[in-house]
């Protein structure tokens, strides 16, 4: 597990959690997030929304600051947050998580790729800071926020749970070490948009190739490659359903940089609405490492820690 004082300070730095700098990092990159919107929250909640910002510098990455006004002292709090385009349509979801302990018991079948971790239980009327993250870009800045739902406990071991439609992105789980490919990366394609089939317990069951077109052997090794990743499923209503997920497969050769990112906001419209990015760099020997989100993965896919504080 890893953590971090502050996702904050790591952005501010240039340099993400797992050692890689962010899609959207740059002062280029500033006009790239829209304009902070509110999130609509339960009033039985009794959380006050005081704060919050969305990033879109790379995948989507928000922070919400609320008030505690239930008059108890909270040690945990889930807020699953849905995001809306101009015509009422969900463009993605956001889990907020932040609790005592890193402990994935908590989590309410939800998983979040951040977890803050509070140095202490909130007080009544103290603010606390929640961040997270679905690591997916969008090419489309919302206009509507909503908090889907809230799942408050209390130091008594009490709990309090409003909810509306909740519904999660697939996340994933874990991968092997590496990516097994034979092939010159010279003769792969920069850039391949993939459409991955996710059935109800996040097992891989296809892949639907986009442009640009490639062979069928080598659209069949990709696929037996992606069949022993595993996924978080995607949630409806609390329960797991099958879903797709779009991918940007980008190859690299071996000790090349990757590019320098743009800005989701500027992609053509032959780009999927929502996507994430999967790079591949390539090692030797038909070996890849795979970065997946901005993040190296390999083995179990595991969130970051954040610390907040109280005040």
């Amino acid at each position: 597990m890893i953590r971090l004082s502050a996702l904050a300070i790591a952005i501010a730095f240039g340099v993400c959690a797992r050692g890689v700098t962010p899609r959207g990092s740059g002062a280029n990159h500033a006009s790239c997030s829209g304009p902070d919107i509110p999130v609509e929250i339960f009033e039985k909640s009794q959380l006050k929304l005081v704060g919050h910002h969305l990033s879109q510098n790379g995948w989507s990455e928000g922070s919400v600051r609320f008030q505690n006004e239930t008059g108890r002292t909270i040690t945990s709090a889930i807020v699953l947050v849905s995001y809306f385009d101009s015509a009422g349509k969900t463009i993605f979801a956001i889990p907020y998580f932040g609790g005592m302990s890193d402990s994935p018991e908590e989590l309410m079948q939800i998983r979040p790729f951040i977890k803050t971790i509070f140095k202490r239980p909130i007080r009544p009327l103290e603010t606390f800071l929640l961040e997270g993250t679905n690591l997916e870009v969008t090419r489309e800045s919302p206009v509507r926020a909503q908090a889907t739902l809230v799942d408050t406990e209390f130091d008594d071991g009490t709990n309090s749970v409003s909810f509306s439609s909740p519904s999660t992105n697939p996340m994933l789980l874990g991968l092997p070490d590496f990516f097994q490919l034979s092939a010159d990366p010279r003769k792969l394609p920069d850039e391949l948009v993939v459409e991955i089939a996710l059935d109800e317990r996040g097992r891989v069951r296809g892949l639907v190739y986009g442009p640009p077109r490639i062979s069928d052997d080598l659209a069949k090794r990709i696929s037996e490659q992606f069949r022993e990743w595993a996924f978080f499923p995607a949630t409806r209503g609390g329960y797991a359903v099958a879903s797709k997920l779009s991918a940007l497969l980008r190859f690299h050769d071996k000790g090349i940089p990757l590019p320098s990112p743009t800005c989701p906001f500027s992609l053509p419209e032959t780009f999927p609405r929502t996507f994430v990015e999967i790079d591949f760099r390539h090692l030797d020997a038909g070996r890849w490492q795979v970065i997946y989100g901005g993040h190296p993965a390999h083995g179990k896919f595991e969130p970051i820690v954040s610390e907040t504080i109280s005040r």
